[in-house]
């Protein structure tokens, strides 16, 4: 995630604002302190111009998968 705003020199500031968040939360998701939800992953796809593939490589381990793949179901329909 923290690559993909760097690359749209996007602040964690505005990011924060973007996704209705506090500024330290974004922080916390490109730390991979905290998870990032379907709805913030969404946002973040329109926001970074990338498909939900793209952002899902960047922020989540394998140990996600199941929860990737849920939410690109719910993403299809």
């Amino acid at each position: 995630m923290k690559n993909l705003r760097s690359q749209l020199h996007l602040s964690q500031n505005y990011v924060a604002k973007y996704l209705g968040v506090d500024p330290s939360t974004v922080a916390q998701m490109e730390s991979g302190d905290r998870k990032i939800l379907p709805n913030e992953a969404s946002k973040l796809c329109v926001l970074f111009g990338v498909p939900i593939d793209a952002l899902t490589n960047e922020v989540c381990a394998d140990d996600d998968q199941a929860e990737i793949i849920r939410f690109k179901k719910q993403m299809a329909h």
